[in-house]
């Protein structure tokens, strides 16, 4: 006989109450159910409601603007969770349902120790009073998640704590409730590849460890198919196509799955240009240049010569510790070429990429940026567009500070002209001038921080992780942008990344760091098809392949 669901979402259709506007439907009619100790993967991308609807499932959208749909429901184990008290609800996620979410940083409390707020997670799950117990449950959770040291982790801040441990941390507050339903909301979103697949190796453990449910949220199709028996995909608020792993990821009927598929890169698929989603969901085939990249001998625009940098730390007590963050080292970026740069957090990647642009300055070595015996300027585009765009400035401030900045432009008129070019040229128009950073998305305002360095006519273009955030088509859009400004404006490029697919995609050269050292550089098609370096080998066996875990032995 067929066990009976863990948790059954029926009908379920959420609306978002606007004040002076219409109501906004984020989930309209989604279904799906999830077995007991089964994995099912919830995919789509930004705005599409996988948040919302695993909020809705642990009840927790603001009521005062949240309209649930009387028809829906969301059964656990046969009882309708929408007509549970509040009390009953706090009750059940303090016993059955975990969640992680998808910022660690965001979601710990900087100012209270690891200790305290993981201690505070046991005594509410546990019921336990004792500062002893407590302290002891907390050191089995660290060590139960794989956090070395776990004594010395309880003392800790959030900020003392690698992305990786912050999660796993993370992690360890979930399972403390013992919960037969873990809901994971973009765990690895931002993590290097190899720390990405240390979480889900653990979340795989744990699993098997605890006999619970995993409802896995993600945007990336790839790594669906090394964690989940069943897929979900959501689009626009809506289920689009749901089965095994095995079948969607192999043979997906809907357009927008197949497209989701397709425009990410791969290590092994290299076009000249990726293809993208339109506003129907639908593939839409790729445009731009298909020419040759440069190669042979070409200038010198960037030189950097034994370069390295250290930064002091508070050590045990009022020691203080060097820790030394980059090694010296030395690379030649030409003109026209991509550099790529990969490595783990904490490898040195993003204190060499401020060192170049100028925010740090080195312990020893030379940087020399030159074109045609010129300085070359250099800019550089961050992570996170949100964050590096100023949001009290429309984007006509945006654009024209820095072009009254570097005295660019004869007065406010020329200025504004030079702002919508440089608008256009990334794929925006003047209406979106006066417009402020919040009305735009995410890809969106990745092309307007674009456009802002390359007001300033820029002969080296820094990119660090300024796609690792993005959902797989938006990635798509600005990773064509970049190699269709580079044909165009003849820009080299230094692009930072974890992702080594990406990297593939965009990089002439490659170099490798590893705890500040460079560990193997070389050609991209060399590195990729005969890595060296034991550590470049790790990195490349860790990318997600997308095999669903279920198709093994299952081919016809």
């Amino acid at each position: 006989m067929k066990p009976l669901p863990l948790l059954e979402v029926r009908d379920l259709e959420v609306t978002f109450r606007r004040a002076g506007d219409h109501p906004l439907a984020a989930v309209r009619g989604v279904d799906f159910t999830v077995p007991p100790c089964a994995t099912v993967a919830l995919v789509g991308e930004s705005g599409s409601g996988k948040s919302v609807t695993a909020l809705s499932i642990l009840r927790l959208l603001p009521q005062s603007h949240t309209h649930i749909h009387e028809r829906s429901r969301i059964l656990w184990e046969g009882n309708n969770l929408l007509e549970f008290s509040p009390q009953a609800m706090r009750a059940l996620r303090r016993r059955s349902l975990g969640m992680i979410f998808q910022d660690p940083q965001g979601s710990l409390n900087p100012v209270f120790t690891i200790g305290m707020q993981l201690g505070e997670s046991v005594r509410r799950a546990e019921g336990i009073e004792s500062a002893r117990q407590v302290r002891q449950r907390s050191l089995e959770l660290l060590s139960q998640v794989g956090i070395a040291n776990a004594a010395a982790r309880l003392s800790a801040y959030p900020h003392q704590l690698s992305g990786g441990q912050q999660q796993r941390v993370m992690i360890a507050m979930a399972i403390s409730t013992h919960p037969q339903l873990l809901i994971a909301d973009e765990p690895t979103t931002a993590l290097d590849v190899t720390v990405q697949r240390q979480i889900m190796t653990l979340l795989r453990e744990l699993q098997r460890e605890l006999s619970m449910a995993i409802l896995f949220i993600t945007h990336d199709l790839a790594l669906v198919g090394e964690i989940a028996e069943e897929v979900v995909v959501m689009r626009q608020g809506r289920v689009v196509e749901q089965g095994r792993c095995a079948e969607v990821l192999v043979a997906p009927r809907h357009g927008y799955t197949r497209a989701l598929l397709t425009c990410r890169p791969t290590l092994g698929n290299l076009p000249a240009r990726l293809p993208m989603i339109d506003d129907q969901g639908e593939l839409m085939p790729a445009r731009g240049s298909s020419g040759s990249r440069p190669s042979g001998s070409l200038p010198v625009v960037l030189e950097v010569t034994g370069v390295s940098k250290s930064f002091v730390i508070q050590g045990s007590g009022w020691r203080r510790a060097r820790f030394q963050a980059l090694e010296p080292i030395g690379f030649t970026l030409q003109a026209g070429r991509t550099l790529g740069v990969v490595g783990e957090s904490g490898s040195g990647k993003s204190t060499l990429a401020r060192i170049v642009a100028g925010i740090l300055t080195p312990d020893t070595g030379q940087i020399r940026l030159c074109r045609n015996g010129r300085p070359a300027q250099v800019q550089m585009v961050f992570q996170n567009p949100f964050a590096s765009l100023n949001p009290r400035f429309t984007v006509a401030q945006l654009l024209t500070e820095p072009l009254m900045l570097q005295g660019l432009g004869n007065g406010a008129g020329e200025r504004l002209e030079l702002a919508v070019r440089w608008l256009e040229r990334v794929g925006l128009d003047q209406r979106a001038l006066n417009r402020y950073p919040h009305e735009f998305s995410g890809g969106q305002r990745q092309r307007i921080a674009i456009a802002r360095c390359l007001t300033v006519n820029p002969r080296v273009l820094i990119c660090d992780e300024s796609v690792s955030a993005l959902d797989v088509s938006v990635q798509a859009q600005v990773l064509n942008l970049l190699r269709d400004l580079q044909d165009e404006l003849d820009l080299s490029l230094l692009f930072i990344s974890h992702d080594l697919a990406v990297v593939r995609f965009m990089a002439d050269e490659i170099l490798v760091l590893y705890a500040g050292q460079v560990v193997e550089r070389g050609s991209a098609e060399d590195l990729y098809a005969r890595p060296r370096h034991p550590y470049t080998q790790q990195l490349l066996k860790a990318v997600p392949q997308g095999i669903p875990l279920s198709s093994q032995g299952a081919g016809a």
